[in-house]
C-alpha cells in the first residue's frame, strides 16, 4: 500500500510541476508582451517629449526675436524722444540767438544814426562859429533841488 500512495505522490507532484511550468510559461508571455508595450509607451513618450522639446525651443527663438525686436523699437522711440526734446530745447535757444543778433543790429543802426546826428550838429556848430555867428549850445540843465526840495 505504501508503493501505490507513493506513486500517486509522484504523479501528483509531476503533475504540479507541469501546471506550474505552464503557469510560469503563461506569465513568460504576458510580461513579454507587458515589456513590448511599455518600450512602445516609452517610445512614444521619447518622441512625444523630443517634439514638444522642439516646439519650446522655437517658441523660445520666437520671443527672443520678439524681445530683439521690442528692445530696438524702444531704443529707436527713446532716440526720436530725445531728439525731439533736443530740437524743443534748441528751438527757443536758437530764436533767442537771432532775437539778440536783431536787436545788436538795431542798436547798431541806432547808434550810427545819433553819431550821424550829433555830427551834422557838430559841423552846423562848427560851420557857425567860423561865420561869426554864436555856437548853440544846448539849454541848461534843470536844477532838481529847486524843483524837488527835500
Amino acid at each position: 500500500m505504501k508503493i501505490p500512495i507513493l506513486f500517486g505522490a509522484v504523479v501528483a507532484l509531476l503533475g504540479a510541476n507541469v501546471y506550474l511550468y505552464m503557469q510560469l510559461d503563461k506569465v513568460k508571455k504576458d510580461m513579454a508582451g507587458v515589456n513590448t508595450t511599455m518600450q512602445a509607451q516609452l517610445d512614444k513618450l521619447q518622441e512625444s517629449s523630443s517634439v514638444t522639446t522642439r516646439t519650446n525651443s522655437r517658441k523660445v527663438e520666437e520671443l527672443k526675436d520678439q524681445l530683439e525686436r521690442a528692445r530696438r523699437q524702444a531704443s529707436l522711440a527713446a532716440g526720436a524722444a530725445k531728439d525731439e526734446a533736443l530740437k524743443r530745447w534748441l528751438k527757443p535757444a536758437r530764436s533767442w540767438k537771432a532775437a539778440q543778433l536783431q536787436a545788436k543790429t538795431e542798436l547798431k543802426a541806432d547808434i550810427s544814426q545819433a553819431k550821424e546826428a550829433a555830427d551834422t550838429k557838430i559841423s552846423a556848430v562848427g560851420s557857425r562859429s567860423q561865420h561869426g555867428e554864436k555856437p548853440m549850445l544846448p539849454p541848461p540843465k534843470p536844477n532838481w533841488k529847486r524843483l524837488w526840495p527835500n
